[in-house]
């Protein structure tokens, strides 16, 4: 009986032995299922919104150069000279023009950008840092041209001399502003009058870079076709400049003369980050440039489009259904488009936004719900269509509209 319990007692001391040095508080709860960590949303960049991710192209094997043949060395000994890589092209007049009506484009989308966040310090600031990048970027590349026109003019091309002069002089205005957008840039736009005066600067910085597109233009004796588009388009750049404040201004007018019930709609399309156009911006706008010619051929006579970054449309006499129908065709037409450039074939998708206007509301109110509901598509994602309807944004449903293939060649 002594030698049974004495067994027993033995049992008992090395299992809870092995149970002890086995398994522990720690061990147990790194054995249970753990759920996994809720993802966190950061703060919203109408910048740079937020991607599906792009899909993993299959790799392809690049075709194998053909091998030449080495010529046999000089009996002299002279090694031979390895060839030389390609001289970058030399800038000519046109080349100057295109490099404006670029800048001008790109500054059309700051500026806009600029002014739908005047109420927001931090978004402000970073479409202030945006601007100021537009205007280094275009300094650097005109005083690579002018010294480049400087050559041309010396060997005898007068077209050449006398763009440069223009160009000069438009570059110069360019430069004083741009040096005066930096001061207010690094002062800080905490209070609303430092906004209000880089609003103000941006618009004479408009004035100055549309003036040295004229200059640099009359200075050509026979415009290229280039530079004649560039002429076509210059008022409707006035125009564009001027329309989110005759949009706004319209849209307050259609309230007034309305019924108290009446509602009005107003959209903003956002082109979504181009996969492969990380650090191009000419790609982007041309794409902004191509999406607003669809939305266009989409629109009623009366309806109104502000291009920039976002675009703008006053969606004037749609009812709700209707507008959404009208957007979501835009959405999905864009979607069903294939851009190309030089061959190349670029993924292009817009994020939409619909906000309710009723009479008295502020412009202030209707852009941050414009705003609102692109911000949604950090939750849901983008390539979808969001309507705000004074409360919060939603993601408006997927609906049978009609679209057709088409291909569009992209011009930057």
């Amino acid at each position: 009986m002594l030698l049974f319990v004495f067994f027993v007692a033995t049992m008992n001391l090395a299992v809870g032995y092995a149970l002890g040095a086995g398994l522990t508080i720690r061990s147990l709860f790194a054995m249970m299922p753990t759920r996994a960590a809720k993802p966190v949303i950061a703060e919203v960049d109408d910048a740079e919104p937020l991607t599906r991710p792009a899909p993993v192209a299959a790799p392809t094997q690049a075709p194998a150069a053909p091998v030449q043949a080495v010529a046999p060395a000089a009996a002299t000994g002279v090694p031979a000279e390895p060839a030389s890589a390609p001289a970058k092209p030399k800038a000519k007049a046109v080349d100057v023009i295109a490099s404006l009506s670029a800048f001008r484009e790109q500054l059309t989308a700051a500026n806009v950008e600029l002014k739908l966040a005047e109420q927001d310090a931090v978004k402000f600031e970073q479409s202030a840092t945006n601007l100021q990048k537009v205007n280094h970027n275009y300094l650097e590349e005109t005083e690579e041209a002018l010294k480049q026109l400087d050559e041309l003019g010396a060997a005898g091309d007068q077209e050449a001399s006398a763009t440069r002069d223009a160009v000069s002089h438009g570059a110069s205005e360019v430069a004083a502003i741009s040096s005066e957008i930096d001061g207010l840039i690094e002062g800080g736009f905490e209070e609303e009058a430092a906004r209000k005066k880089l609003v103000e600067k941006s618009g004479a910085l408009r004035d100055a870079a549309i003036e040295a597109e004229k200059e640099a233009v009359s200075a050509v004796p026979k415009p290229t076709p280039p530079a004649a588009e560039a002429v076509a388009l210059d008022g409707e750049i006035d125009a564009t400049f001027a329309g989110i404040d005759d949009l706004f201004e319209q849209l307050e007018a259609l309230l007034d003369a309305a019924e108290s019930e009446s509602v009005n709609h107003l959209a903003a399309v956002r082109v979504d980050p181009i996969a492969d156009a990380e650090g191009n911006d000419k790609l982007t706008l041309a794409a902004e440039r191509a999406v607003a010619g669809i939305a266009k051929e989409l629109l009623a006579e009366d309806q109104v489009l502000v291009p920039g970054r976002p675009a703008l449309i006053l969606l004037n006499g749609d009812s709700f259904e209707a507008a959404s129908k009208r957007v979501e065709q835009l959405r999905q037409q864009v979607e069903a488009t294939q851009f190309t450039l030089g061959g190349v074939e670029h993924k292009v998708t817009i994020t939409c936004a619909i906000a309710d206007a009723h009479q008295g509301d502020e412009r202030d109110k209707l852009v941050d719900q414009l705003n609102g509901a692109l911000e949604e598509s950090m939750r849901v994602g983008v390539n979808r269509t969001f309507h705000h309807d004074g409360a919060f944004p939603t993601a408006i449903p997927e609906g049978q509209v009609e679209v057709a293939a088409k291909t569009v060649e992209l011009a930057l």
